[in-house]
């Protein structure tokens, strides 16, 4: 569990799979995700694997109220690597970098990672700008690397994916 100013991360809880499902079922929230928005049995399906997964956490405001999921998965020889989703209600008020920062604190200071990185679709400038002020680095793009969803006509529909990292000598950023 991390405890920051405003917010608490904490495992995720089979309870949380109602208000999880709030973030997983909004179109808007789900944009730049490589999957379409989950159903009632998905989300429940979903927190329960997150619940058995310590790499996530629910990311709640002080009071309890699930706002968001943060990641950092554990990719083998001390690296790392970091994910964000938080509802649109919580957009634009700096959770995402608080709840990030205190993740990679924690991560280079408490694990002892060398290294984690993050992607993103170059289309979510916001992603982009939270991971440049994290002082992540982008270290490329990878072109049409992944195809989750197929046109109306069966063609695969592929996207590029923006890449991202920090080095622990390079935490925190100045």
């Amino acid at each position: 569990m991390i405890e920051t100013p405003r917010l608490l991360l904490r495992p995720f809880r089979l309870e949380d799979w109602e208000a999880f499902h709030q973030l997983l079922s909004d179109p808007l929230v789900m944009q730049y995700e490589p999957y379409p928005p989950f159903t009632l049995m998905q989300s429940r399906d979903e927190t329960l694997r997150r619940a058995g997964n310590r790499g996530y956490m629910a990311v709640c405001l002080q009071d309890g109220t699930l706002i968001g999921s943060i990641s950092l998965l554990h990719r083998g020889q001390d690296c790392w690597e970091l994910s964000l989703l938080f509802g649109r209600d919580w957009w634009r008020m700096g959770y995402g970098q608080e709840s990030a920062v205190a993740a990679l604190d924690w991560a280079f200071k408490q694990r002892g990672a060398h290294r984690i990185s993050a992607r993103c679709h170059p289309d979510n400038l916001r992603c982009c700008q939270l991971l440049e002020r994290l002082g992540m680095r982008r270290e490329g793009c990878f072109r049409q690397n992944l195809c989750f969803s197929v046109t109306p006509d069966g063609e695969p529909e592929w996207q590029d994916t923006l890449y991202y990292a920090i080095l622990a000598d390079e935490w925190p950023p100045v």
